[in-house]
């Protein structure tokens, strides 16, 4: 008999603006940023050098890449990690040595979330199998003040739940017109009682 003590610290790398997200999350040890760098060669270069100088001075044992862009893969590839992890349908597969075979067909019921996908991405490296805990968001704490009192200011009682609706898109072709978006909001706020 006996038992193994496995200490686990994660992190997560992402591009500014978006580690925001990130930045306050009590899962993650550590978010790692790419600062924005504007468009020149020098300023792309120099961020993600910044970006892997962390991630070598962290000594990873694993990095296992959710992306599967070039600049992804190149960062794991460089990262110093033990085991690098990708999935068969990456590009540059020379970045990983190990790599993981997903089921090539989709269910036919339903097409799965990207957090589930993901997931299993894990379950095939061991992570047990279980009903994944619901997606959270971390505010910045300085910041909660000012996001109540824009809440009372739209008229949404804070002490309620409520569902927000993202209404335009990076890209045009993908938005929908002011009439969908207002049916959506109508069928939240009765089918599920929620201030949209």
């Amino acid at each position: 008999w006996g038992f193994v003590l496995v200490l686990v610290r994660l992190s997560g790398l992402v591009e500014s603006p978006n580690d925001e997200v990130l930045r306050h999350n009590p899962d993650l040890d550590n978010v790692i940023s790419i600062r924005a760098s504007g468009k020149s060669a020098l300023g792309v270069f120099a961020a993600r050098y910044g970006a892997l100088k962390q991630i070598s001075a962290a000594k990873f044992d694993c990095c296992i890449n959710l992306h599967g862009g070039v600049t992804s893969a190149w960062l794991t590839a460089l990262s110093g990690a033990h085991h690098r992890v990708g999935v068969s349908t990456f590009r540059n597969r020379i970045a990983y040595n190990f790599i993981i075979e997903v089921p090539r067909g989709k269910p036919a019921d339903r097409k799965p979330h990207t957090v589930e996908y993901q997931i299993s991405w894990l379950n095939y490296l061991g992570l047990p199998r279980g009903p994944i805990p619901p997606l959270r968001l971390v505010p910045d704490p300085s910041r909660r003040v000012s996001a109540l009192g824009r809440l009372h200011d739209a008229g949404l009682d804070s002490g309620r739940d409520y569902a927000v609706i993202q209404p335009s898109s990076k890209f045009h072709t993908k938005e929908w017109p002011a009439e969908g978006f207002a049916a959506i909001a109508d069928e939240i706020a009765i089918k599920h009682g929620l201030q949209v």
